[in-house]
């Protein structure tokens, strides 16, 4: 029971994804890189012989970048894989686009579109498709700090946990958020970001409104490979369904960086 509270909580993924990596500002025109990670887990013990547990669990993740002389193109997609037995316990995933125009103005500009499932939280799908304008506050080779905020459509489609009922819910939403990000030394970068959306249920009445808080640190152990760690914390409070409100994760790893 441990094994299995550790791996979910460090695998379950926020709804509002970071899609600046610190690679993204590297000042070059026509340059593609991109990260991969990979982990996963095998557990085979039973308590007796006729009550066999097999585990099986994965996580990856794939963010890559192509910027070109004026503008940017990133692409992130994770999923995240559960079973026990021949039963699929948890499933999750995630594909986002984001098109930065004319990203070395001070006033910019970003469109995004996102595809989301998450069989735990009885969600599948998300989509949302958004624009905002982007301000650089700070922007020096070591530190940034960037503003943003815009409109964004979300259509969600929920499962009721007990009852089974279908639930689609469809928003027109605000959508906001602060980066920050600082490079210590040439091995060590830290980053923390804070997102914020909102939007009025005309059938319920009400606002429903999301927080997201990240926070990334990334510590080079050589050229191309480094040590991450990540704290992700999400707070929603109206959810479409009874779900839990407050939902975190913890994780760390090895990146591979190409």
């Amino acid at each position: 029971m441990f094994f299995l509270v550790f791996f979910i909580s460090s695998i379950a993924n926020g709804q509002i994804l970071n899609i600046d990596k610190q690679i993204v500002d590297k000042d070059s025109n026509n340059f593609f890189a991109g990260n991969f990670n990979l982990s996963g887990s095998i557990f085979n013990r039973s308590a007796a012989e006729s009550n066999p547990v097999n585990l099986l669990g994965f996580n990856a993740n794939v963010d890559l970048l192509y910027r070109s002389g004026e503008h940017a193109y990133i692409f992130i997609t994770q999923v995240n894989y559960l079973k026990i037995n021949d039963n699929p316990f948890l499933n999750t995933g995630f594909s986002h686009f984001r098109f930065h125009y004319k990203r070395k103005q001070k006033l910019n500009f970003e469109a995004f579109a996102q595809y989301q499932y998450d069989n735990f939280r009885q969600l599948n799908p998300r989509l949302l498709a958004g624009i905002s304008p982007r301000l650089k506050l700070i922007n020096t080779s070591k530190t940034s700090l960037q503003l943003a905020s815009g409109i964004m459509y979300e259509s969600e489609t929920w499962f009721h946990p007990v009852s089974d009922e279908r639930v689609v819910l469809n928003l027109l939403k605000s959508t906001s958020y602060i980066i920050f990000r600082t490079q210590f030394s040439d091995s060590f970068d830290l980053n923390f970001v804070q997102y914020y959306q909102t939007g009025y249920d005309a059938r319920e009445q009400v606002f429903r409104n999301r927080l997201n808080s990240q926070f990334n640190i990334l510590a080079k152990i050589s050229k191309r490979f480094s040590f991450s760690f990540a704290v992700n914390f999400q707070y929603e409070d109206k959810p479409v369904v009874p779900i839990t409100k407050v939902i975190y994760d913890i994780r760390n790893g090895i990146a591979f960086r190409f």
